[in-house]
């Protein structure tokens, strides 16, 4: 576990979590109200009924709230503890695991299903490839990931970046409103190369509208 990174991201959960922050209240409507309803619909149709299924970078958990639960033991996966306490209140959620995604603490082919939203973006290239061999790793065969992988053109990214942009030419003070996303999606065919260059098939990758244009669902199957 990468000790600054797990830092960083305490205080970044640690902020949006204070009463003080309307960011962190806007971000929790948006997940709640728009990113949810993605992820229940994208996650329902891709995972079976009944399994292990991870959520691999899971933050606040605040966009599973609507997973229909039936047979399925679900863990959250992040490695910031802050976020973790946050994830806490999501009653669909059976275990909280504190770990690098990069390491799953889990033994190989022992995972039905893995998926995050908005965590991709946060890693370079050769990151982005290890984790992507450790999820292929954990899952059983034909196992399945689902990606909520926000795009270079997503429409809050076009307006956080305005406000950042304004704020920092007017101020000493630097705002910047996510930690670095240094890896967001170019396109649909950026995303298919990258799962196939770590060995998943049958890429499919959407842009739909239920969660306003901000990210790309990228889902892909370990072979069999």
């Amino acid at each position: 576990m990468e000790a600054n990174e797990a830092k960083t991201w305490d205080l970044h959960w640690k902020h949006l979590r204070s009463g003080r922050s309307v960011f962190g209240k806007l971000c929790s409507i948006h997940r709640i109200l728009f990113r949810a309803r993605a992820v229940r619909k994208y996650l329902d149709k891709t995972f079976p009924d009944a399994g292990l299924f991870v959520e691999a970078g899971s933050g606040s958990s605040q966009t599973s709230v609507l997973i229909p639960k039936r047979r399925r033991e679900i863990i959250a996966v992040d490695i910031s503890a802050e976020a973790l306490k946050e994830a806490k209140k999501i009653p669909v959620l059976d275990r909280f695991v504190r770990a690098d995604i990069r390491k799953l603490p889990f033994t190989r082919n022992s995972i039905d299903g893995i998926w995050n939203l908005g965590v991709m973006e946060h890693f370079h290239p050769k990151d982005i490839d290890t984790i992507l061999k450790e999820f292929l790793r954990v899952l059983k065969p034909g196992g399945m990931v689902v990606l909520f992988w926000p795009s270079r053109i997503a429409s809050d990214k076009v307006l956080l970046t305005a406000i950042e942009t304004v704020h920092n030419l007017l101020s000493s003070r630097r705002l910047q409103f996510f930690p670095d996303e240094v890896s967001r999606l170019r396109s649909k065919q950026q995303g298919i190369e990258i799962l196939a260059r770590n060995g998943f098939e049958q890429t499919r990758v959407y842009f739909p509208l239920l969660d306003l244009f901000t990210e790309y669902v990228v889902v892909a199957r370990k072979p069999y």
